[in-house]
This record gives C-alpha cells, structure tokens and sequence, in this order.
C-alpha cells in the first residue's frame, strides 16, 4: 500500500513541477514511510525515496520502511536533509507549508543554495481517501473503543476524579490493543461537564 502512496504524491511533485519534496510532518512521515519513530525527514523524489533519521532509530526504519533508503545523520538532521537532497539532484523542492517551523524552513534555504526551495505543499489531502489498510485500522479502532467503553459503565462511579476515570479508560484501550488515544482524553461530567478536562488531566490534577 505504500507503494500506492508513493505514486500519488509523485502524480503531485510532477503537477507542481517539482524534482522532490521534504516532508517533516509526523503523520505524513508514517503514511508515506510506514516508520513510527521521531527526529526524522523524508526526502522523496520521482525516482528516490530517502529516510533521514540518527542510529537510535535505523534498525526501527529499515523494518518498517522498506521502500526507503534508510540514510543516518550524525551532524544535524537538517544538513544531512539538504544534503539527500543534492545526492539526488533535486533543483525544485516542495515543503508542507502548513507543518515545518519557521526556523527550520529558513535554515533549510540556507542550505539548499542552488535549489528553489519557495513551493509550500499541502499533502493532507492525499490520505482523504483510505486504503483497505487504513479501514482495517479504524475498524479495529472502532472495537477497541466498543470495548473500553463498556468497560467504563461498570468501573466508573461517584467521588472518582477524572484523572482516574481518564488513566483507566487509557489503560482499557491499551489493553485490548490501542497505541494510545488520538487526543488528550476528555473526561468531565455534572457541572464540568461543558470543561475540556485535557488541560487539568495535562497539569494532573484531579478534579471531580
């Protein structure tokens, strides 16, 4: 399936003109790699598919992306970036202009000297449409969240703070599967029940 995904940001870099793309958004970094880990760039060109990342993760990346070259930075991630993307001969370069830092897209032109480094991205759109992977997922999802809710009618109580109802919903949903929770968890009820509890669950505080 990541192959597929390959081609459609590909169909884009093609439409825009564009040699390769730096991608530094996480959840992009996964759709279009596979790997879970941090710290990391991927440089994608119409023919090159590299993985920028520092030894704590390359045994994690070759495994999970296969379809990239998996390339280790030990002097800074952005220099080694700029330099990928070189090694391809890449004179167009797109970002995502909605996720990299100010910092980094400036220090990257820097960089980048000789490239046209000027063409933000928005390449969230390309996970609009879901793949039989990613419908398998949220089916599975689903479940879990079935599960850890019907699991909550019986544990939760009077006097329990949120932080307790929230730890033990996690725990549930972690239990039967889940990586963790999309959000912060929202736990409030009675007259906090119009509060967006995150905040309080972020500083732990348990509020009832």
């Amino acid at each position: 399936m990541k192959e597929s995904r390959l081609q459609a940001l590909r169909a884009v870099l093609a439409e825009k003109g564009l040699d390769a793309v730096i991608i530094t958004k996480y959840v992009n970094l996964h759709y279009f790699s596979g790997f879970r880990g941090d710290d990391t760039t991927l440089v994608i060109g119409m023919n090159d598919a590299m993985l920028i990342t520092d030894s704590r993760y390359t045994e994690q990346a070759g495994q999970q992306a296969p379809l990239f070259e998996i390339v280790e930075q030990k002097d800074g991630l952005l220099a080694k970036t700029a330099e990928c993307v070189k090694k391809i001969g890449a004179k167009k370069v797109g970002f995502e202009g909605n996720a990299i830092i100010y910092d980094y897209y400036a220090k990257l032109g820097e960089l980048l000297d000789g490239c046209e480094f000027n063409t933000p991205l928005k390449l969230d759109t390309l996970r609009q449409i879901k793949d039989a992977e990613e419908i398998a997922n949220i089916r599975k999802a689903c479940e879990i969240v079935d599960v850890a809710f019907a699991d909550m009618l019986t544990y939760i109580r009077p006097g329990m703070t949120e932080v307790q109802a929230a730890a033990h919903l996690e725990n549930c949903m972690r239990e039967n599967g889940s990586e963790g929770p999309s959000f912060t968890t929202i736990m409030a009820s009675g007259v906090r029940g119009a509060w967006q509890s995150a905040a309080w669950h972020c500083h732990g505080q348990g509020h009832q």
